[in-house]
């Protein structure tokens, strides 16, 4: 009897193996040609910051001690999927990798995102998909932060993380800006704890990443994949001239 029961947990092993070796990334992103190479961060340590954490000791085993009107607004809203800037309709899909603690991110969100919007997204023409690419702790909190405000405040919200990125995400305790980034929000400290503690919006943004770099092998950020119907290219780095070529080419 013995011997049955570790044949079984050895097959429960080897399929639990099989089955994280064939994960793959979230569609609808069909394949993709060799990439367009440009100046990206590379992923650092993923020990190099410590997450947003409000009370490291503090032991939080359920959502029960948010009683905020905030939390009930947004309690029905689905947080593991990503956000969108513009039209379901437009025909060009931009999937917009990136990493809130990746300074080339900072320069690309800041400078180069309001101007394509203007142009691209504004008109039509094309819908940004942002996607977290968290490459630290620090990073992954902060877009877990992002995903529980209000979609519609989503974009805005992640503005002022990446023009505010030195006063937050390089500092040993960022507790009292990132909290006063969400009190903006309306969100209470509770809030955020319990933002902070959702095991399955983590565990999404975390598995989301690992199978996109896996599948279309991003190597750093940003990266941003221009998708018109079944033609796919990407552009590696936070160059705008050269996504604005493949927006006018695919256009």
């Amino acid at each position: 009897m013995k011997m049955i029961w570790l044949i079984l947990l050895g097959g429960l092993l080897a399929f639990g193996f099989i089955y994280h070796m064939n994960k793959v990334a979230p569609e609808p992103m069909p394949g993709l040609p060799g990439a367009q190479q440009n100046e990206t961060s590379p992923a650092p340590s993923a020990d190099k910051f410590e997450p947003l954490i409000l009370d490291s000791k503090a032991n939080i085993p359920s959502f029960s001690f948010i009683s905020s009107a905030y939390a009930e607004e947004v309690s029905v809203i689905d947080k593991t999927e990503p956000r969108k800037m513009g039209q379901d309709t437009a025909p060009i899909k931009m999937y917009i990798f990136s990493s809130l603690t990746c300074s080339h991110c900072k320069d690309f969100h800041t400078q180069a995102i309001p101007s394509l919007k203007k142009d691209f997204v504004d008109t039509g023409k094309a819908q940004i998909i942002y996607i977290d690419l968290p490459f630290d702790r620090r990073a992954l909190s902060g877009a877990m932060l992002a995903r529980c405000v209000r979609p519609e405040n989503y974009f805005p919200f992640l503005e002022v993380l990446f023009e505010n990125q030195n006063n937050w995400a390089f500092q040993a305790n960022a507790q009292d800006v990132i909290m006063g980034y969400a009190a903006l929000e309306g969100m209470t400290k509770g809030d955020v704890k319990a933002c902070l503690a959702d095991t399955d919006l983590l565990q999404k943004i975390v598995s989301d990443r690992d199978a996109y770099m896996k599948k279309y092998n991003i190597q750093g950020t940003p990266t941003t994949v221009i998708v018109k119907g079944m033609q796919t290219e990407v552009v590696s780095g936070a160059d705008e001239g050269a996504i604005r070529s493949v927006l006018k080419r695919l256009g």
